[in-house]
């Protein structure tokens, strides 16, 4: 599912950033991780070619530091909300989505997991 939304261009995966940067950008807003400081850095670098993006961010710090750099985002359940509206995503691959969820260590409202299979 995931190679065909790369595929039809729905889904983008950027390139890593430099470690410099990454420090700077950490360095200026302190507490955020890694891997938080290489999304929202990689979304700048989209916005200034032009690009429209978009950050998956569920960490309220991570939040924080994207609306200050004034990058967009949606946590992980907005997203897989967003993939079921637009029916990019659906019956099956949500219901897997939302099983692999409950046995993870992910932390969300059983009644949320409900609502994003039944498509509410």
């Amino acid at each position: 599912m995931i190679a065909n939304l790369l595929e039809r261009g729905t889904l983008r995966i950027a390139d890593v950033n430099g470690r410099n940067g990454i420090l700077r950008f950490m360095t200026r807003f302190q507490g955020i991780e890694l891997g938080e400081c290489d999304a929202i850095l990689s979304c700048l670098k989209m916005r200034h070619q032009g690009e429209e993006a978009r950050c998956v961010l569920d960490d309220k710090g991570a939040r924080t530091a994207a609306e200050q750099a004034g990058i967009k985002y949606v946590g992980f359940v907005g997203l897989l909300g967003e993939l079921s509206s637009t029916g990019i995503m659906t019956g099956s691959g949500m219901e897997g989505v939302v099983a692999a969820l409950r046995k993870s260590n992910f932390r969300i409202k059983d009644s949320l997991l409900d609502g994003i299979t039944k498509g509410v």
